[in-house]
């Protein structure tokens, strides 16, 4: 058996063969480096991988990576960030310019529904003793 969810930290970006069972990356933590993220999703989309087979039988397979992203939050300027730097490094080793390959201006982060939020929500209020 493999998992079908596994959970890992940043020590799991290297080293590893994840590849001959995952088809799927979920970045939960950013890195402000692309390569750190280029590694994480080298770790399953190489020779031999999953993909690979499930290519071979259909071509249209592909690997999943997504970033789950909070509006107006720091995962969305680190998310910025690493894709803005990712695509000058493939501009200065020569790619042809994709200026608008990597912009959130086409989905926008959806607002949390009410009952979320509700329960996320945390009362700051100083306590009100009895006199």
């Amino acid at each position: 058996l493999y998992p079908m969810v596994l959970i890992a930290n940043e020590v799991m970006q290297e080293g590893l063969d994840l590849h001959k069972s995952c088809k799927r990356i979920v970045h939960h933590d950013l890195a402000w480096n692309p390569a750190q993220i280029e590694q994480r999703i080298g770790r399953i989309d190489r020779h031999g991988s999953l993909l690979g087979r499930l290519r071979e039988k259909d071509p249209d397979v592909t690997l999943d990576i997504l970033y789950p992203l909070i509006n107006r939050t720091i995962d969305e300027r680190i998310f910025t960030v690493v894709k803005e730097r990712e695509k000058w490094l493939e501009f200065l080793l020569g790619a042809a310019p994709k200026f608008d390959d990597y912009t959130l201006r086409e989905s926008e982060a959806q607002p949390l529904p009410r009952e979320v939020s509700d329960m996320l929500k945390v009362d700051l209020s100083p306590l009100r003793y009895p006199n």
